[in-house]
């Protein structure tokens, strides 16, 4: 025989249980907004790396015409420091 104390006690479990679910969905929803967040500021910060990627290479040309460039600077200020 179901009593009045076993509704109750069945109605304060399916209370804590919405709640809990409502936690859930709540912490769902922030870990996906922050991921997509995050997703975009990386994208926007790898699309800026490439800009002034493009721009360094524009002014100083290629990664050997810089290497050379910054011995060279190095080897006139040892020179000079002499």
């Amino acid at each position: 025989m179901i009593t009045g104390r076993d509704v109750l006690v069945q109605e304060e479990y399916r209370k804590v249980r919405l709640e809990e679910a409502d936690l859930q969905r709540l912490i769902r929803q922030a870990y996906t907004r922050e991921t997509r967040l995050s997703r975009r500021l990386l994208a926007r910060l790898g699309g800026q790396l490439v800009e002034w990627g493009c721009r360094l290479q524009a002014q100083y040309g290629t990664l050997a015409e810089a290497s050379n460039s910054i011995r060279h600077i190095s080897t006139l200020r040892q020179r000079l420091s002499a």
